[in-house]
C-alpha cells in the first residue's frame, strides 16, 4: 500500500501542470487572514479551475488521507467557473456549510489530494505534499496551477497567487546545552545548518527579530534567564523561535523537609502587572503544605524561590516573569492557575 500511495503522489505531482483542477493555495495556521461565515479563522484550502470551461464537482473529492480518497465529497458545492477559485474551510465542522471539510490541516505537514471517482474508477487528479507551516503564511503554486511551490506572505484566497520568491523556512537554531537547573555559569553556543544565515537572540523571553542582538560568540549564562533564538537568511522566511530556560544557582527542597514546613499555596491568583519591579502575581494564604495530600494527587519536588516563605504571599518578580514568558501552568494544592500552555513539574502537587 505504501508504494501504491507513493506512486499516486509522484504521478499527481508530475501531472499537476496539465490538470484542470488543482490545489492552488492553502493555510494550515490561520489566525487573522480569512474568516469563515461564522467569523472563525479556520484552516482553508483554495481549489483552482485552470481549464477554459466551468467544472462540475459531482464526481470529485478532497482528502488528506490517500488511503481514504473519498473523505470529503465536493458534489454539493457549486461549479467552479473557468479560471475560477473555490475556498474550502478545513475545520471538521460540516454543520457550518457544505464548504466546511470533515478534516483539519496538520500544521506540521501532510498530503492533500483531489480525487475523481466514477463508478469503480478512482483517479488522483492532483496532490500537494507539504511540510511545516507558519501562522498566517500560505503555501501553494506560483504561477497558479504550476508545479512550483512557494510560501506566500501575502495570502490571496480566491485570487491569483503573488510570489515572494522565498525558498522555504529557515531551520530552528540549535543550542549546545538544553535548559535546566545549573550550578555556576554556563556557556551556550548557538548554531544552524543553513549557510549564509545569521542567528538573532533575546534574553527577555521575546521572539527575536532582525533588530535583536546578532549571535557571534558563545553566551555566558551567569544568572537565571530565558534564552530565545531565531535563524534569518536571505530568500528564506525567518525560522521558528526556539528557546531554553537556564536556572542558575537556584535551589530545591525535598519533601522530607517540605512536609515539616508551612508553605503558602496559591488560592487564587489575584493580580498581574508588567515586569516593572512590581509583583506579577499575588496570592492569599490558603493551607499548610503539611496537610494530607488530596486523593488522586502525588507529591513532586517543590522549587524553593528566594523570598517565598510561610508568610510571603508575593512571589518575586524575576521568577514570575520567567514563568510568564515560559507559558507555564502553575498548580498549587489542586488549584490550577493558567498563565500559558506548558505545565511545570516543580509544583507542590500534580495529578497522578
Amino acid at each position: 500500500m505504501k508504494y501504491l500511495i507513493l506512486f499516486f503522489i509522484a504521478n499527481s505531482l508530475a501531472l499537476s501542470v496539465n490538470c484542470q483542477l488543482v490545489i492552488n493555495e492553502f493555510m494550515a495556521s490561520n489566525s487573522t487572514t480569512l474568516a469563515d461565515n461564522t467569523g472563525e479563522y479556520d484552516d482553508w484550502i483554495e481549489i483552482y479551475n485552470a481549464g477554459n470551461e466551468s467544472l462540475d464537482l459531482g464526481q470529485y473529492y478532497l482528502t488528506d488521507d490517500l488511503s481514504n480518497p473519498s473523505k470529503f465529497d465536493l458534489q454539493e458545492l457549486p461549479d467552479i467557473p473557468a479560471h475560477g477559485y473555490l475556498i474550502i474551510f478545513a475545520d471538521e465542522d460540516g454543520s457550518q456549510g457544505y464548504d466546511h471539510a470533515n478534516f483539519k490541516l496538520d500544521r506540521e505537514g501532510e498530503v492533500l489530494a483531489i480525487v475523481r471517482i466514477s463508478g469503480s474508477d478512482t483517479a488522483f487528479v492532483d496532490s500537494l505534499s507539504y511540510g511545516s507551516q507558519l501562522t498566517d503564511i500560505s503555501y501553494g503554486r506560483y504561477p497558479d496551477a504550476s508545479s512550483n511551490l512557494e510560501y506566500f506572505t501575502q495570502p490571496t484566497p480566491g485570487s491569483s497567487n503573488i510570489s515572494d520568491n522565498y525558498l522555504g523556512i529557515a531551520p530552528p537554531a540549535d543550542f549546545s546545552i538544553t535548559g535546566g537547573f545549573y550550578q555556576g555559569t554556563q556557556h551556550v553556543e548557538l548554531s544552524t545548518s543553513l549557510t549564509d544565515s545569521e542567528i538573532r537572540y533575546t534574553l527577555d523571553g521575546s521572539a527575536p527579530d532582525d533588530n535583536d542582538p546578532l549571535y557571534t560568540e558563545p553566551l555566558f549564562m551567569d544568572k537565571t534567564a530565558l534564552l530565545k533564538a531565531r535563524v534569518f537568511a536571505d530568500d528564506y522566511l525567518p525560522g521558528p523561535t526556539t528557546g531554553h530556560s537556564y536556572f542558575i544557582d537556584e535551589h530545591f527542597i525535598d519533601f522530607d523537609i517540605a512536609d515539616r514546613m508551612s508553605v503558602v499555596s496559591v488560592s487564587p491568583i489575584l493580580s498581574f502587572s508588567n515586569p516593572t519591579g512590581q509583583p506579577l502575581l499575588t496570592s492569599r494564604p490558603a493551607s499548610n503544605y503539611s496537610e494530607t495530600v488530596p486523593a488522586g494527587w502525588r507529591r513532586n519536588h517543590l522549587l524553593l524561590l528566594p523570598g517565598m516563605n510561610t508568610v510571603q504571599t508575593v512571589l518575586p518578580t524575576r521568577f514570575l516573569t520567567i514563568f510568564r514568558l515560559m507559558n507555564i501552568n502553575l498548580s498549587f494544592y489542586g488549584t490550577e492557575v493558567t498563565t500559558g500552555r506548558k505545565p511545570i513539574s516543580a509544583m507542590p502537587f500534580a495529578r497522578s
